[in-house]
């Protein structure tokens, strides 16, 4: 057998073709056509992927061309093969790449000298030992057009298998496996992924050792790679338990795996299966089947690569109008993406027609690859750049097709043992987008940003990248942030930065957002600098990226704890809060909680106070007779701990007792303040303030007049160290409510604390009293009169008048109930002198003091005689007034006084109920002229019935009978007229004043 181990051996130019140079050693023998090599073809791969521009302007150095064929069909010893190569440029022009003769076991050539925009002509011949046979005919292939190799890697139940189709040989890459797992590949980086059951295994190609080796919980029942972002994603799937749990339905949740990070994470979870995954990079979508159990069907969903947005792929983009995609497809168990000319397509059968359906990633334009007939039906499809392949479980073969084929009988099928799942296993099939997308420099970052910070600790969030418009839906890879750290220390004036070198400076390389730094000095300034890189910087060994160095302080230690907080009770209803200062370097300010422990109460209070006040805190409006927990907190001004003392409890002062009642009379009581030792001992002075009313919600009034606080107002005053709690009033007057309430001043304090503090307040009524003594009577025209005393609280009932002449004891001459007595004839011969007394329910009053005597008998004739017609002449005086009156009432107003308002005729009022007119007062004055006004009517005094003393009788006729009074306690006395009206039961009117 010939020897094999030199592959190849390379001619110059001038010795390209030898047999038109030296005819001994080589005979052209091209007559015989056995001798010719069979199936010769060309493969071009671009091996610059990922980061070739997307206008193709390929390097040399990135391009490979393969050149194979098949051998012979002679029957003689095949010694060498000589390879023709040359290639011509866009204009035509040929030149001749380097050519080599092969040993007779290498049948294929590889070159690298193509250049791009070029067109590579190759051919072959076979040589024996007496000369060449006749070369193949002369391939063309344009450069500018990829043409892989074909490869597939194979899941079977002895391993996965990489199967290389123009070939039809196959290389074991993992050992035998339990069953058939399923999986796929990262071919920039020569990772091979598989799950298998709850195992999800990464595999290098380069040396077939693992990488990463997971334990899941749920069966992997789908797989798929993003080769760009660097993430392995799997759905994930639990069944129902055989022993009976709550679930009943199968569910998946989607998970992903980090490369860069190594850290898992959950994207999304679906209450059905997920049969098929897929990942579509370039714009961000993930892709799976789900098997609808109560339907018997599957249906694709679609959704971002964060599992945000899920929605059905065909029904969320169908228009019947603009796409020709149908929403409503039974879809065999797998989906494939077709990368034909860099566009993604996605690749499914219709289980109905059995039809081969390629859609755009939009979902709107669908058309048919390949009928496939009643006799294929495939369990697992792939494609690369220019075929289709699927198994055929039935006849456990693979076929492959050009695509678009007219003729399913032009497939090539290859046998192979059972299979899982098949995938077209190619550089080129991963594409990546623009490089711009995938280096850190070309981002957009917002600052370092600073979350929490203490006093050995600083949280920041790193730099957020924001990505080129045109490369937000691609994925892209983790960013890693490496913080390198150190201090920023001054030297007299001199700014001293650790970190000018990264390589002096800690470091901490992290993949999250935020980074929490500890173990710094407090008080301390930070200088921070952030590379930020990824993968792909790496790969393409570009320069490190560098933000901005921004610098953060760590704050102060928290400031010490207050060790002495003192309580002191002010009120009922007030505490004072002191406490002693606490030293540090920043600034204090110090807050103070109160809480109540009361559970009716849920009381809270915080009040801060500076350092620089008096550290003392009086808090008011508290509850009574409550414990309270007292707190304080102390701050610095630049630090983020504080420091709070222990809790102080304290309870304040019970609300005072009310004062009681024990007995009542006519102008004293008794009353009963209970104050125990408690009180004794803390309050400093206590005062019983009492008012009198007659109306029963009548308001305190603290602020009283000397003068009311004389008449109306008493406040006693006794030390607290009194021990009787027993206090008598008196000077009361009889039937008049009087209130009490208690004035206290506590020890430390000087607020007057009113208790009870709102109404109501303690109101006692004291008993009423027999009337008091009447005013001397008086004697008028053949009348006895005298003023009506004070009742006491009842109502007069009788009176009872004596009288005394020089010669006789005094006799009784009338008893009634009106204050006055018409004298009989028998007292008007003689000299006589009057006293009366009143009676109510409570008894009889003194008698009044005795009248001046009245001399009855002295009395001219023509006075008797004219009397009456005195009365008369005055009737009809004022009955003539009446009626002028009323006729000047009558008379309609002219002119102007038709705007006036209507106003009320005093003086027919009082003309119809008076016996005298007074000109200068404003009642009677004519309507016409004088119109009072409030202010007017306000101004006229008001004087009560008791401050009047009846003088003498003046008279009486149709309106009644008229006295003389004088008015009493005013600034200056009165002359007062009042008339009785007269019935049933007469009463005193004031009519007007004479002033």
């Amino acid at each position: 057998s010939p020897d094999c181990t030199q592959n190849y051996s390379f001619f110059n130019n001038e010795q390209l073709f030898p047999w038109e140079v030296n005819s001994t050693n080589f005979q052209n023998t091209s007559e015989d056509l056995s001798l010719m090599p069979l199936n010769p073809r060309i493969f071009v791969e671009h091996n610059n992927y990922p980061f070739s521009s997307k206008t193709y302007d390929i390097s040399l150095e990135n391009i490979k061309v393969l050149f194979r064929w098949n051998a012979p069909s002679s029957r003689q010893m095949i010694e060498s093969y000589r390879v023709s190569c040359s290639f011509s440029n866009q204009f035509g022009e040929n030149q001749y790449c380097r050519s080599p003769i092969l040993e007779n076991c290498t049948l294929h050539y590889e070159t690298n000298d193509v250049p791009a925009n070029s067109t590579v002509h190759l051919k072959v011949s076979a040589c024996v030992s007496s000369g060449c046979g006749p070369p193949t005919p002369q391939l063309d292939a344009p450069i500018l057009f990829e043409n892989p190799v074909p490869e597939l890697l194979i899941s079977t139940r002895d391993g996965i298998l990489e199967m290389d189709f123009d070939m039809g040989l196959t290389h074991t890459l993992t050992p035998a496996l339990p069953a058939s797992p399923l999986m796929d590949f990262i071919f920039l980086e020569n990772y091979l992924v598989y799950g298998l059951g709850t195992h999800l295994t990464i595999l290098s190609f380069d040396s077939m050792a693992i990488q990463w080796e997971f334990q899941l919980n749920g069966t992997i029942t789908g797989l798929a790679v993003d080769w760009v972002g660097r993430f392995i994603y799997w759905a994930e799937t639990t069944r129902p338990s055989e022993e009976g749990t709550q679930q009943t339905t199968c569910s998946s949740a989607v998970n992903r795996l980090d490369l860069s990070s190594l850290k898992m994470e959950m994207v999304l979870r679906r209450n059905t299966t997920i049969t098929s995954l897929l990942v579509e990079p370039l714009q961000g979508m993930l892709l799976w089947l789900e098997r609808e159990e109560d339907r018997n069907r599957s249906s694709v969903f679609s959704s971002s690569l964060t599992g945000a947005d899920v929605t059905k792929f065909f029904a969320s983009h169908y228009n019947k109008d603009a796409c020709s995609c149908v929403n409503d497809t039974l879809y065999m168990d797998f989906l494939a993406i077709d990368y034909l000319a860099r566009e993604p397509a996605l690749l499914f059968v219709d289980a109905v027609s059995l039809e081969l359906v390629s859609s755009d990633m939009k979902a709107c334009k669908c058309e048919y690859i390949l009928r496939l007939g009643q006799s294929f039906q495939p369990s697992s499809v792939t494609s690369d750049h220019k075929h289709i392949y699927w198994y055929q479980p039935n006849e456990e073969k693979i076929y492959s097709v050009r695509k678009f084929s007219d003729n399913i009988l032009d497939a090539v099928s290859l046998p192979l043992k059972p299979v899982t799942a098949i995938k077209s296993g190619s550089l080129h099939l991963q594409p990546f987008p623009d490089v711009h997308c995938l280096i850190p420099s070309n981002y957009v970052y917002t600052d370092i940003k600073l979350l929490k910070r203490s006093s050995h600790s600083i949280k920041l969030e790193m730099p957020q990248a924001s990505v080129p418009p045109d490369c937000i839906q691609t994925s892209v890879p983790s960013l890693e942030y490496t913080l390198y750290y150190g201090l920023l220390e001054h030297y007299a004036d001199i700014e001293y930065n650790l970190c000018t070198d990264v390589n002096n400076c800690n470091k901490i390389t992290v993949f999250e957002p935020t980074v929490e730094l500890t173990e710094l000095e407090p008080s301390h300034v930070y200088v921070f600098v952030v590379q930020i890189d990824n993968h792909y910087r790496r790969y393409l060994k570009a320069e490190p990226f560098f933000p901005p160095h921004v610098t953060f302080q760590t704050a102060s230690e928290a400031p010490p704890t207050v060790k002495q907080v003192n309580v002191t009770l002010l009120t009922p209803y007030s505490i004072l809060i002191q406490w002693s200062p606490v030293h540090h370097n920043a600034s204090l300010w110090y807050s103070v909680f109160c809480k109540s422990l009361s559970s009716a109460s849920n009381f809270t209070k915080e009040k801060v106070v500076s350092s620089n006040s008096n550290l003392s805190l009086e808090i008011r409006k508290l509850s009574a007779n409550t414990q309270y927990q007292i707190s304080i907190k102390v701050y610095a001004e630049d630090s983020i701990s504080n420091s709070e003392s222990k809790p102080t409890l304290v309870q304040t002062y019970p609300e005072p007792s009310n004062i009681t009642l024990l007995k009542k009379a006519a102008y004293a009581f008794i009353l009963k303040w209970e104050h125990d030792f408690l009180y004794r001992s803390s309050v400093l002075q206590h005062f019983i303030n009492q008012s009198w009313t007659n109306i029963t919600a009548a308001p305190w009034t603290n602020n009283s007049s000397s003068e009311n606080i004389t008449n109306d107002n008493r406040r006693t005053n006794w030390n607290a160290s009194i021990q009787t709690n027993i206090y008598y009033v008196t000077n009361l007057r009889p039937k008049t409510k009087y209130t009490f309430r208690l004035i206290l001043i506590y020890n430390h304090s000087n607020i007057v604390h009113y208790w009870p503090h709102k109404y109501p307040f303690n109101l006692f009524e004291t008993l009423g009293d027999r009337p008091t003594t009447p005013m001397a009577p008086t004697v008028a025209i053949h009348r006895v009169v005298w003023e009506a005393p004070n009742d006491n609280g009842d109502p007069i009932t009788l009176y009872w008048l004596e009288v005394k002449s020089p010669r006789t004891n005094w006799t009784k001459c009338a008893a009634g109930p009106e204050p006055f007595w018409k004298i009989s004839s028998e007292y008007l011969q003689n000299t006589h002198r009057f006293r009366v007394k009143a009676y109510n329910s409570y008894g009889w009053s003194e008698y009044s003091d005795p009248s001046i005597q009245f001399d009855l008998s002295y009395q001219e004739p023509i006075t008797y005689f004219m009397a009456p017609f005195g009365v008369l002449s005055g009737m009809v005086i004022i009955f003539a007034s009446i009626c002028t009156l009323c006729v000047l009432k009558c008379k309609k107003p002219t002119g102007g006084s038709k705007s006036k308002s209507k106003v009320q005729d005093y003086e027919l009022d009082h003309l119809r109920c008076e016996t005298l007119v007074e000109a200068r007062n404003p009642m009677y004055m004519s309507s016409a002229d004088y119109v009072p006004t409030d202010a007017d009517i306000a101004a006229l005094p008001k004087i009560k019935r008791d401050q009047i003393t009846l003088v003498k009788f003046l008279g009486s006729g149709a309106f009644g009978e008229v006295f003389e009074g004088a008015a009493r306690n005013l600034e200056e006395t009165r002359e007062v007229v009042l008339r009785n009206q007269g019935g049933p039961e007469p009463q005193l009117h004031i009519i007007f004043y004479i002033i």
